[in-house]
């Protein structure tokens, strides 16, 4: 993974939040269906990012590889999951911030 785009999701809140959602739906689709493969369908709109910003955002998470798509069919459209990739990202986006939770209290104790 790329500093670029761990760097661009650390400035980006927006990328994270809709990352985290998918990731939340998936949770909570295999929990009603554990053989579903956990494919949801697209996030159209999310309080907290503005409803235009979703498809560019989107678009962005799938170039960098954070978000995968399958077309499912004419009557489920396309539907999503975060990929590896993303899942790793938003892991080490956690990792990151408990470091500097870490290194501001250090310098506190200092």
């Amino acid at each position: 993974m790329l500093d670029f785009e761990l760097n661009h999701l650390n400035e980006s809140p927006e990328w994270r939040l809709i990352l985290e959602e998918y990731q939340r739906r998936k949770a909570q689709l295999k929990t009603s269906d554990p053989e579903s493969e956990g494919w949801v369908p697209r996030i159209s709109s999310l309080n907290e990012v503005k409803d235009e910003e979703l498809p560019k955002i989107h678009g962005k998470l799938i170039a960098v590889g954070y978000l995968k798509f399958q077309l499912s069919g004419r009557n489920t459209g396309v539907k999503y999951q975060i990929s590896p990739a993303g899942k790793l990202a938003l892991k080490n986006k956690a990792i990151v911030v408990e470091n500097q939770v870490d290194d501001q209290s250090a310098k506190k104790s200092a």
